[in-house]
């Protein structure tokens, strides 16, 4: 039964289904605005040339503009000297750079110069000698831990428990030391 407060819902009339004119053609497909293009060079050019054009440029901001450039560059330039100067100066008063101004000032034929190459060769043969000697050492060091390796007497197993030198049953004591029940 129905509550007696019960009251219908009124019916919306009912609508009816129309067919488009075209129908191959869907309503979306009829009202769909056109597709963006991409613009070409030629076009973006001229386009940012008419926007530049209309905006009204302050002579104030550019001055400004361009004065912030300039302290931030000098800003950068002086930290860089500051920070670089101790480098800068000792490179003037390095042991190289007194060896070449004397060099210079000196007016030699170059005979001490020649020497000081010649002495710098020597050291550098002997260096060389003395790693080769070392290079044939640590090459018969090595075959001979080759050798090893790959001999069968010497290699053990590292997991074998290890061979007791008394094979008696009654192990090596101290002296004094009694094990009973053994």
């Amino acid at each position: 039964m129905r509550p007696t407060s019960y009251v219908p819902r009124p019916t919306s009339p009912r609508r009816l289904r129309t067919k488009s004119k075209n129908p191959l053609q869907s309503e979306a497909e009829v009202s769909a605005p056109e597709r963006p293009r991409i613009l070409g060079v030629e076009e973006k050019r001229q386009l940012i040339l008419a926007h530049s054009e209309a905006r009204d440029v302050d002579p104030a901001q550019r001055f400004s503009l361009w004065a912030g450039v300039a302290v931030c560059f000098l800003v950068i330039a002086v930290g860089w000297i500051y920070s670089m100067r101790q480098t800068i100066a000792g490179a003037f008063d390095s042991p190289v750079a007194q060896t070449i101004n004397d060099f210079k000032t000196d007016g030699t034929d170059g005979t001490q110069l020649q020497k000081n190459i010649d002495e710098l060769m020597n050291h550098l043969n002997t260096a060389q000698a003395q790693s080769e000697a070392e290079l044939q050492a640590m090459q018969a060091v090595a075959a001979q831990v080759q050798e090893a390796a790959s001999s069968s007497a010497s290699r053990q197993d590292l997991f074998k428990p290890a061979t007791v030198s008394n094979p008696s049953k009654t192990p090596n004591l101290p002296s004094g030391v009694k094990v009973e029940n053994y």
